[in-house]
């Protein structure tokens, strides 16, 4: 049971489908009680909920034992609650040392886990302030039509033009947000991860139930309701001349009504199923390629169940556009585990055999994944009747292999840095031109600045093929230099 206190204007006669209904701010403020179905917050509320089991008394004894919980509420409660989560709690709880027997990795977790209930309460607080907002009927004439009804108000020629202008503007307004959201959509960056597609279809159900709620609003249906009598009135009782044009208009009304249910529907399905890849998709962000390969089966094996039983998401272009996306995420990772958030250049001062080891985890990674997905792919192979894993494997590996293209040169790269520096620790006599001259040619190659982990780059294609040869020739010379060596010896 839920209970608030609010001490505003008394809204006399409140309609529960006319919350946001304008009141006159001059009248005295009084403090009522109301359920959370009661009037829109205006001023500040306070708010009592008993969490106790239908039938069971509060106890009057104690007065914290959580048997009713009650604070203050004010009217931006979303914004004052990621003030309050984002300025103090979240920075509190970051700094906080002492976690007694909770464990680093469920630490994380529950930090993480509020990280990222803040990131969408900032969402939802963005797209509320970029909502469709329809235009609502003048004062006056929503008035005329309680006072003379449907009928009597389909013979009034003002009343009707209103309406009529209205409902123009609605269809205009929203068949321009239908087709630009979906221009939006055609827009997302090539290096976008999944999270990138919850968050779309997030957005698009919020904005969508939002359009959704204001059509259900008392004023939007009087308005339909009004032109749908100008049609159904006999044409020689009426005095509307434009009968026609208001029946094409409601047409296309119909047609732009039935788009938004079905675009709604489409939306909450879709977040209800991308909703279940969140905790398998985390790993993507937080982890390291190791427990990414880890967590590889559960997150096939959602991919799978969204592929197998949604509704809508489970075309053949969404699944592939999702398994992109993941795929995008798994190359930053790798990027992320290699070099951490240092700029590029920052690679060269790492340490070459654990940067190999990073580079491999990242071949691994590669690997695992498409075994993963063959595994899938064969098991639902196994069963002819269901849904098939008919993707394009070019399009959902094809940036991964590319990468680890570029992975396999640098550990190349880096193996050989590491031999000739391991080499050069010995101080063997003779030898020093030979470092001198590999030294030069590393330093020659680092000087072209190049973004090592950039595999698009073509340029450091070439610039890698002159390093090897140049590598090549002074092998050469290290490998007449031990000959000699071994002659001087033996002689």
């Amino acid at each position: 049971a839920r209970l608030l206190a609010l001490y505003q204007p008394f809204e006399a006669g409140f309609d529960p489908e006319q919350k946001a209904v304008e009141i006159d701010s001059s009248r005295p403020q009084l403090l009522f009680l109301a359920s959370d179905e009661g009037p829109k917050l205006r001023k500040k509320a306070v708010f009592f909920l008993r969490g106790l089991p239908e039938g069971k008394a509060v106890s009057l004894n104690n007065s914290s034992d959580f048997e009713v919980v009650f604070g203050e509420l004010a009217p931006q409660t979303l914004e004052h609650l990621d003030s309050m989560l984002s300025g103090i709690f979240l920075p509190m709880l970051k700094e906080r040392e002492d976690w007694g027997q909770l464990g680093e990795d469920d630490r994380k977790d529950f930090i993480g886990r509020i990280s990222k209930f803040v990131d969408n309460l900032e969402e939802a607080l963005r797209n509320k302030t970029a909502e469709v907002e329809l235009r609502k009927p003048e004062k006056r004439f929503e008035a005329e039509v309680k006072a003379q009804g449907l009928q009597k108000a389909a013979q009034d020629i003002d009343i009707v033009s209103h309406f009529e202008g209205l409902l123009e503007d609605w269809c205009r307004q929203l068949e321009a947000y239908l087709e630009e959201d979906q221009d939006k959509r055609l827009a997302d960056s090539n290096d976008a991860g999944p999270h990138t597609e919850l968050d779309y279809w997030r957005h698009r159900m919020q904005k969508l139930t939002s359009i959704t709620e204001q059509l259900k609003a008392k004023e939007c249906k009087s308005v339909i309701g009004v032109l749908t009598a100008v049609t159904k009135t006999p044409p020689l009782e009426s005095h509307i001349k434009n009968r026609q044009g208001i029946t094409n208009l409601l047409k296309r009304w119909k047609h732009i009504d039935a788009s938004l249910t079905e675009a709604a529907n489409e939306a909450k399905d879709n977040v209800k199923y991308l909703s279940t890849l969140e905790k398998f998709i985390e790993p993507l962000y937080s982890g390291t390629p190791q427990t990414i390969i880890d967590t590889l089966p559960t997150l096939m094996n959602s991919v799978k169940m969204i592929h197998t039983i949604a509704r809508y998401y489970n075309t053949p272009q969404r699944m592939t556009n999702l398994l992109m996306k993941i795929t995008n995420q798994m190359i930053a990772n790798c990027k992320s585990s290699i070099n951490g958030t240092d700029t590029p250049e920052k690679i060269w001062l790492k340490q070459p055999d654990q940067l190999v080891k990073s580079l491999e985890a990242c071949l691994k990674l590669n690997q695992a994944y498409q075994e993963q997905y063959r595994q899938t792919k064969d098991k639902l192979t196994g069963m002819p009747k269901g849904k098939q894993f008919d993707f394009s494997e070019t399009h959902i590996f094809g940036k991964f292999d590319q990468f680890c293209r570029r992975v396999v040169k640098l550990i190349d790269m880096f193996s050989t840095i590491y031999q000739f520096q391991t080499l050069s620790k010995h101080q063997l006599e003779g030898m020093e031109g030979l470092i001198k001259d590999f030294n030069d040619i590393v330093e020659e190659f680092k000087s072209k600045r190049h973004d090592l982990l950039d595999y698009h780059n073509n340029k450091f294609d070439r610039d890698y093929v002159e390093f090897n040869v140049r590598i090549s020739d002074l092998e050469n010379a290290l490998q007449h230099f031990i000959n000699s060596s071994f002659d001087r010896i033996t002689s």
